[in-house]
């Protein structure tokens, strides 16, 4: 199934053409990119792990109750491909990925993705166990570009099934947007929630900042689509910076 899911993702990669350094990033769901050769992006996001409503005031709203923390940088290649890292905290696990990007239209766009996985699946044990990933992300701009609705089809080695993630966002002015996004949770003989997440968008020059709160306390696609434990939500924040070399 892992060699199958390889081949198809690596058969399906064709031209590319240019389109804006995405102004539509979301929390979790993955978009397709133009990063190009000597760009970079530069990523961190915190998923606090304080419930919103539990003692807001004493709890600054969960931010007192530490948090999940992820960094991850992106680097463009040529023609559409690009090659990433990330590494989330919680469990130590270290993710590199090979992504291809291109546009089939003015409005239609979509990314590809094979990654690779080393984590502790119980984070205070010192034994890493390694997986895959498989991702194919569609995307359709509205609107005069203002609405973006995303659709992902995630694989994860683990458990050898497909997830489904759905994101949507509207630009509102040139520098804030809104979004949503909902994850069915992959396995449903598990006894979890769905995930869904809301956020505000700030984009300044070479800067991106998200501000959401959701029922998952996760910092990535993976984990998100596992479901969530609970009902609650949680606050949680990223920041991302682009970097170009001369």
């Amino acid at each position: 199934m892992k060699k199958t899911l390889v081949c198809l993702l690596l058969a399906t990669i064709g031209a590319v053409q240019s389109f804006a350094y995405e102004s539509n990033t979301m929390m979790y769901t993955a978009i397709p990119s133009d990063l190009t050769l000597k760009q970079f992006e530069f990523n961190v996001s915190h998923k606090f792990q304080g419930k919103i409503k539990e003692d807001p005031f004493d709890n600054a709203f969960g931010m007192h109750g530490g948090a999940s923390v992820a960094i991850g940088l992106r680097a463009g290649l040529v023609k559409g491909f690009e090659i990433g890292w990330q590494y989330l905290f919680y469990n130590r696990e270290v993710v590199y990925g090979l992504m291809k990007n291109w546009a089939v239209s003015p409005i239609l766009s979509s990314r590809i993705e094979i990654s690779s996985h080393r984590y502790r699946p119980i984070f205070y044990l010192e034994d890493k166990e390694s997986t895959i990933g498989g991702l194919l992300a569609i995307q359709v701009a509205l609107l005069k570009q203002k609405l973006h609705g995303v659709v992902n089809l995630h694989y994860d080695g683990d458990y050898e099934k497909l997830g489904l993630g759905l994101g949507a966002s509207y630009q509102l002015t040139k520098k804030i947007g809104l979004m949503a996004e909902f994850f069915p949770r992959r396995d449903k003989d598990v006894e979890r929630f769905d995930s869904m997440v809301f956020g505000l968008r700030w984009n300044t020059y070479g800067h991106r900042f998200l501000f959401t709160f959701g029922n998952s306390r996760e910092n990535s696609l993976r984990h998100v689509l596992r479901g969530s434990d609970t009902r609650d939500f949680y606050f949680g924040f990223g920041l991302s910076r682009l970097l170009e070399i001369d």
